[in-house]
């Protein structure tokens, strides 16, 4: 962060809990946004803005059993607009999580951009019911989804979970180094 001086990162399962004061995740030249996990196995979400980005919080919240939240609404010249940030784990329910981004994303194109980025635990490689039902309900409301290539890899598999949805242009890059985590 610190060479590329990013306008914002997102961190999907976080694991980061209310047992961790904000001080311990501070990056110097960045405000945070936190939606916490219950316990340090498995979720939560962070979202890193740069100190020079003007910028409003909307919503934190954990959604569902095993999903979280945070929805930013950047104020920039180059950007206005809606920022989503979220973890579903794959413990949750596909139904009620696709169901909640439908709700959620209606609700925002209607007033300005918006783009929805996060680990979905949803495989886009593959031709199945959710992928497909997630991927008919995002095209219904005018949103592409931009990441091409797989997003997490391991030894015996490699899936598209990572997702980046937008109602806008944009060009999306799937960085293997540096690798800070499974995927």
């Amino acid at each position: 962060m610190e060479k590329s001086s990013p306008a914002m990162v997102m961190l999907s399962e976080a694991r980061v809990d209310a047992n961790i004061e904000d001080f311990e995740l501070n990056i110097r030249g960045y405000n945070q946004v936190r939606c916490d996990a219950e316990n340090r196995y498995t979720g939560g979400v962070v979202v890193y803005i740069r100190n020079d980005i003007k910028y409003e919080v909307v919503t934190v919240q954990k959604i569902i059993e095993n999903c979280w939240c945070v929805v930013i609404r950047v104020k920039e010249t180059w950007y206005k607009g809606i920022v989503v940030a979220l973890y579903h784990s794959p413990s949750s329910s596909d139904s009620i999580f696709i169901k909640f981004i439908e709700d959620l994303v209606e609700d925002m194109i209607v007033k300005e951009r918006c783009i929805v980025i996060g680990d979905f635990n949803i495989d886009f490689k593959v031709d199945a019911f959710y992928s497909n039902k997630l991927r008919n309900v995002m095209l219904n409301l005018g949103m592409k989804q931009y990441v091409d290539r797989p997003t997490r890899v391991t030894k015996d598999s490699y899936t598209i979970i990572d997702l980046v949805f937008t109602n806008i242009e944009i060009k999306v890059n799937v960085l293997d180094k540096p690798k800070i985590a499974d995927h």
